[in-house]
C-alpha cells in the first residue's frame, strides 16, 4: 500500500511509526505550497515547502501572527537526529526565528520538517528571504529560501 496516497495524518502517523520521527503538530501547515521556492544545497532532495495563512505568491507575514512551515523533502543519508531552522535574511542581517528537533531520517524516505515562528516588528515593512535548513550536524540535507512581506 502506498501510504502517500493517504491522507495527512495517516502519512505521518506510517512515517513516525517507520522512522521514529518526532511528529510536531496534528497535521499539515494550512495554505497551499509557497511558489518561487530557491533551493539553496544540501544533500536531500527538496520536494515542496508549505506555510499556513499562504495563498501562493510571496508570503504575508502579519504582526504578532504565528505561522508553521512544513519542508517535504527526501534525505540523502540516514541520521540519528536533526535540526530544522528558519532564520529570516535581510539588509538588518539575519534573524533567528525557529529551531526544531525532527527526529531521524532514513535515506530515500519522504519526511516532513515542521517548525513554527511568530512574526515580531524586526519584520513589518521589510521584504525577507525566510531559509529553511535541515542538518544533521554532519551535513546539510535541505536549505530553501522563499520571499515574505512583514506587515503590521
Amino acid at each position: 500500500m502506498n501510504t502517500y496516497t493517504q491522507t495527512p495524518s495517516r502519512v505521518y502517523t506510517a512515517l513516525a511509526a517507520a522512522a521514529g520521527l518526532l511528529l510536531l503538530g496534528a497535521g499539515p501547515a494550512q495554505g497551499g505550497a509557497v511558489t518561487g521556492v530557491e533551493n539553496c544545497g544540501g544533500k536531500g532532495r527538496p520536494l515542496e515547502l508549505r506555510v499556513s495563512g499562504n495563498d501562493g505568491g510571496t508570503t504575508t507575514l502579519r504582526l504578532h501572527q504565528s505561522y508553521t512551515v512544513d519542508a517535504d523533502f527526501v534525505p540523502a543519508a540516514t541520521a540519528a537526529k536533526a535540526r530544522f531552522r528558519l532564520t529570516a535574511e535581510a539588509s538588518f542581517g539575519e534573524l533567528p526565528l525557529g529551531d526544531t528537533a525532527t527526529g531521524a531520517l532514513r535515506a530515500g524516505t519522504k519526511h516532513t520538517a515542521r517548525g513554527s515562528f511568530r512574526a515580531g516588528s524586526e519584520l513589518v515593512g521589510r521584504t525577507v528571504k525566510i531559509r529553511a535548513t535541515v542538518d544533521t550536524g554532519a551535513h546539510r540535507e535541505l536549505c530553501l529560501k522563499f520571499t515574505a512581506r512583514g506587515v503590521g
